[in-house]
């Protein structure tokens, strides 16, 4: 999905394969605050491209493995937009939060994601 940042309102940034997951979560976003920006997509790559016109990023979540994620150009275009990370996945689980980016656990629910968005909304 390819959004046009708003300036001044939120805009979020959602990295995975598994769209469900995916689309659960930006209707999660959108229902929270909709006036925000999300933008979804389907692996890395195509995650950088979206970046690219954006100048300021809220929060990241991504399935990305850990230490892939640490030091990547992703991880790098986040925190150059002032981003935070949230990383989803068993590796993720199994690494745990860190400095640089938080750990949403699986399965996770509506109250579980709402809090990160709350965390966010309050830093």
């Amino acid at each position: 999905m390819n959004a046009t940042q708003r300036p001044g309102l939120p805009c979020y940034l959602i990295v995975m394969s598994q769209v469900l997951v995916a689309q659960d979560i930006a209707m999660t976003i959108r229902d929270h605050d909709p006036g925000a920006t999300v933008i979804v997509a389907t692996g890395v790559g195509h995650a950088l491209v979206q970046l690219q016109p954006v100048s300021r990023l809220d929060l990241a979540f991504l399935t990305e493995h850990p230490t892939a994620f640490a030091g990547s150009p992703l991880a790098r275009a986040i925190a150059l937009r002032g981003g935070r990370t949230v990383l989803l996945g068993s590796d993720a689980e199994n690494t745990g939060p860190n400095g640089d980016w938080d750990v949403l656990a699986q399965p996770f629910d509506t109250q579980a994601l709402m809090a990160r968005l709350i965390r966010v909304e309050r830093a």
